[in-house]
């Protein structure tokens, strides 16, 4: 294909180039011709741009014309087939709409869409500006329906009728699939009753309402006249009853018709046709509607204000409808009409199922109720009409106080809301309009991060659930959801009793405190509250542990699990050390005591209180003795046998380390360094 492409260009070229040498023109062929053979095509394709565009055929007055079929022969054939030609295309002049291609192969118009078409159609265009104006010529895009070089319509149409019509109007493809179409329809005749372009009238229509069809349909008819019992249907509106494009029904009745009209008895509601103003109705609205609907339906506590009114044709047709309900607009479109500010609702995000499809009536009484609002429920009873298994839920466990008040719209919005769940506040907002003294928690220094950020859903469950203050699961497993560290310390070998029992709250708030880690009081104190006889030695002992004294338990204690008996963060030694510091340098030189060497320190101190200095869990003499057997006979002579049992050993030796035998004070008395205690003591 490419190549036979190529030789029908290089074939016209020679012919041009011939007729060009018979002008008076200098350029030969055999030169073209080696130029094409040995340049790049790239540049073959520019040399040919080029001449194409140089080959204009000169008439004898000396005037231009395009010879666009040298490059565009089959478009150009195509074009000269079709039954109704674009003049322009007629005359071979393609510059009136497009400029030369050049080099760049793309069509270029002279003018954009519709101001190119405006350049000679400018009649059309004064004609255009009316009230109700076609799509296409709004957007300027002529070409959506009219094809710019021919067709074989007279106004270029590509389709003709409903088929064109089609391709944007597609829905009513399915309309027109139905039993009984309108005769202009069935027969592709769109333009019987609407205007192509641009009309006064809604719809695109040629005229108004009887109007219209009067155009087509004589009301002096006689068969016309006796298909509508002999009224007079000059003035009816024969759109209150018929359908203008198609219908299910027979005569294009629409959807639902009116019980006296579908058995033709209009005098139910009408003077006899015979009488002076037939039209004139046997009775005034509401009195005629109620001859046939229950009165006492309507006169309940809570009545729609049309109902009250006794205007029934506010909201119904009297004849015929596509509504079931013979309603004169579809569901929401209908309320819109007295309820504007309710189309707000449809810009929010979340958006009520039944306002979201129009079903108004899904909830609210249309005429009378006994309940507010015109609901045909009362709350929670209406809101459990959908979501059943929610009902089931809600009566289980711990419940919220709104469901079990049935008020369900404390918390949601029964139209529409921009958040989740149609609630009618975001997150804590919502429930700080009933928890006030909660939200006055957030004042605390430390808050719980999902109750500082309004999260509430993250710990409680908004209406009901098995576990205590709604929470969506049990106690600790919900705060392990997050404090997974915590949670790890429940495989130690030690475990804190209330973390044992899932009892997180026994020591923290769940929202806030002005303590750090939330804690419900100062460590003591909620430490006091299951340990009493601690909190006896800190009120019946003079010396206190400093960490005790200030009430930081958790200096030495885990407060969740640990691997250390009591709870401690190290067993021994080690923990004393994280204080005594310089202690732990000094016990590591020299000689040193065994109680000190093993790391057991509580063996002569006391962890909390003790009314020893020192925190000696017994007093000096007796805490050594608990150890060292004074009535062991070599004991006693190495200490002279002078120990008593009042006797201050460390008047001579160091309770932790020394650097010399047997623990001895670094400096020394002088007899004592002789061994000669008789010098100052009375010897047994």
């Amino acid at each position: 294909m490419a190549e036979s492409y190529s030789q029908k260009i290089r074939e016209q070229t020679k012919m041009q180039l011939n007729s060009k040498r018979k002008t008076g023109n200098k350029m030969s062929t055999p030169a073209v011709l080696r130029l094409l053979k040995i340049l790049p095509v790239a540049f073959v394709l520019v040399a040919l741009a080029w001449l194409v565009q140089s080959c204009a055929i000169v008439s004898p007055k000396g005037a231009k014309t395009e010879n666009c079929s040298l490059c565009h022969q089959e478009q150009v054939e195509t074009f000269q087939q079709q039954k109704f030609r674009h003049a322009s295309v007629a005359k071979n002049q393609c510059r009136d709409c497009h400029l030369s291609h050049g080099v760049t192969n793309k069509l270029v118009l002279v003018k954009e869409k519709a101001e190119l078409c405006y350049s000679c159609h400018l009649q059309q265009q004064t004609e255009f500006q009316k009230a109700y104006v076609h799509y296409p010529v709004v957007k300027g895009d002529c070409s959506k329906c009219h094809d710019p070089h021919g067709a074989s319509d007279p106004n270029f149409l590509p389709k003709t009728g409903q088929e064109l019509c089609s391709t944007c109007h597609f829905e009513m493809d399915e309309e027109f699939a139905k039993p009984n179409v309108h005769m202009p329809a069935r027969e592709g005749k769109c333009d019987a009753c609407h205007e192509s372009h641009a009309s006064d009238h809604p719809n695109l229509l040629k005229a108004t309402g009887d109007t219209l069809c009067a155009l087509c349909h004589d009301s002096q008819d006689p068969q016309l006249q006796a298909s509508h019992k002999r009224y007079a249907v000059d003035k009816a509106g024969c759109q209150d009853c018929h359908d203008a494009h198609a219908s299910t029904e027979k005569g294009l009745f629409q959807q639902s018709v009116h019980l006296p009209v579908a058995q033709g008895e209009c005098d139910s509601c009408h003077a006899s046709p015979d009488s002076t103003g037939s039209a004139d109705l046997v009775a005034e609205e509401p009195a005629l509607c109620y001859s046939c609907h229950n009165e006492q339906e309507y006169q309940k506590s809570n009545s729609h204000p049309p109902v009250q009114e006794g205007k029934c044709l506010s909201c119904h047709r009297p004849h015929a409808s596509e509504d079931d309900s013979l309603l004169v607009e579809s569901g929401k479109d209908l309320c819109f009409q007295c309820h504007p500010d309710s189309m707000e609702e449809f810009n929010k995000t979340y958006v009520h199922t039944p306002i979201r499809k129009g079903e108004c009536t899904g909830c609210h009484n249309p005429h009378s109720t006994d309940k507010e609002s015109l609901l045909v429920e009362s709350d929670a009873e209406l809101c459990f009409t959908c979501h059943q298994a929610e009902e089931q839920k809600y009566s289980q466990g711990t419940v919220h106080a709104p469901i079990n008040m049935d008020q369900c719209l404390i918390c949601h919005d029964p139209h529409a809301s921009n958040v989740k769940g149609q609630a009618v506040a975001q997150g804590g907002e919502l429930c700080y309009t009933c928890h006030s003294d909660t939200k006055a928690q957030l004042q605390k220094k430390d808050a719980h991060q999902p109750f500082s950020s309004g999260n509430c859903l993250r710990c409680h469950e908004s209406h009901a659930t098995p576990q205590p203050y709604l929470l969506v699961d049990r106690e600790a497993d919900l705060c392990y959801s997050c404090h997974t560290r915590e949670a790890q310390k429940l495989n130690q070998p030690f475990v804190h009793g209330p973390i044992n029992k899932g009892q997180c709250d026994t020591c923290h708030s769940g929202h806030a405190s002005d303590l750090g880690s939330q804690l419900l009081d100062t460590e003591t104190k909620l430490c006091f509250q299951c340990h009493e006889d601690v909190q006896r030695s800190l009120a019946t002992n003079q010396y206190i542990h400093q960490p005790f004294a200030t009430g930081l338990c958790s200096q030495c204690h885990e407060p969740h699990g640990a691997g250390n008996k009591f709870f401690l963060k190290q067993e021994g030694a080690p923990l004393c050390y994280k204080c005594h510091v310089d202690e732990e340098m000094r016990f590591k030189q020299g000689k040193v005591h065994m109680p000190v060497a093993q790391g057991a320190c509580p063996t002569c101190h006391a962890p909390h209180a003790s009314n020893n200095k020192k925190i000696l869990v017994t007093p000096e003499s007796e805490l050594c003795s608990s150890c060292h057997d004074y009535d062991q006979i070599d004991f006693q002579n190495t200490h002279l046998r002078s120990l008593t049992a009042g006797t201050k050993c460390t008047g001579c030796h160091e309770p932790h380390a020394s650097k010399q035998e047997g623990l001895f004070h670094q400096y020394a008395h002088s007899p004592y360094e002789q061994g000669l205690c008789g010098a100052c003591h009375e010897l047994p």
